[in-house]
């Protein structure tokens, strides 16, 4: 277990705290605070045979560059409860909340994502709250549920559910996205979900997103540009925008 730590990394360091390799499972990190560097947290297993039941539960990351959280090849990981801003980080970048990649039977739920840009809310840097790639369920199925998105005021590409690899018996449910930045004059495009993938026996159900952003740049709340198989679910979602915000 890894537990009630502070580390802090400083605002421009580029270290991160990683859980990794063969004998990275069925660790705990809770109730901790990482502050600074590159990217905040790792928590990746070995390519041949992916960590196994690791929880990351209840922890605060701030202030890091470029990552929040990073998870690569898991099996039936726990992210729950972590609070990730960036609100303090003078040196502005591309960010994501959470990147998820190869995971299986994972359940991600009750995050907060925040205040990414306080410092610089015209910086062009891309936004990505949770960036998913092959995401497979086997006898669990993925869960991303109940987390919330908020604060995110800049000029660059907003992508809040970004899938660029398949993704197989994953749901994503109960989540809130609030994009309430009527002042920005951005160009650029906001998509609260934005499929290029191919979306296999999944389901996009019960959430709540809201739009609000200024500026010319495209708004939609659902692109997908991939294949969105039968035995997937798009519905029972609740879309909020001013009149002429969308796409």
């Amino acid at each position: 277990s890894f537990n009630n730590f502070a580390i802090n990394g400083s605002g421009s360091s580029t270290n991160h705290t990683s859980i990794s390799g063969p004998s990275g499972n069925y660790n705990l990190v809770e109730n901790n605070t990482f502050i600074g560097g590159y990217i905040g947290l790792v928590a990746n297993g070995p390519t041949t045979d992916s960590a196994s039941g690791n929880i990351i539960r209840n922890n605060i990351i701030q202030d890091f560059r470029w990552y929040g959280l990073y998870a690569n090849y898991n099996n039936g990981v726990t992210i729950e409860g972590n609070d990730l801003s960036r609100s303090s980080r003078s040196t502005i970048s591309n960010v994501y909340g959470m990147y998820l990649s190869a995971m299986s039977n994972g359940a991600i739920s009750e995050n907060r994502i925040h205040d990414m840009f306080n410092q610089d809310p015209t910086s062009t840097g891309y936004f990505y709250g949770f960036y998913i790639s092959q995401l497979t369920g086997n006898s669990n199925r993925n869960l991303i549920a109940n987390n919330l998105i908020y604060n995110i005021n800049n000029n660059g590409n907003i992508f809040v559910f970004y899938s660029n690899g398949s993704m197989t018996s994953t749901d994503i449910v109960h989540n809130t996205v609030v994009i309430n930045d009527p002042n920005s004059t951005s160009s650029s495009s906001c998509r609260a979900l934005y499929f290029n993938t191919t979306i296999d026996n999944s389901s996009i159900s019960n959430n709540v997103f809201y739009i609000n952003r200024g500026g010319s740049g495209n708004k939609y709340m659902a692109y997908i540009n991939g294949t969105f198989s039968s035995t997937s679910k798009l519905n029972n979602n609740a879309y909020y925008s001013t009149p002429s915000n969308l796409s």
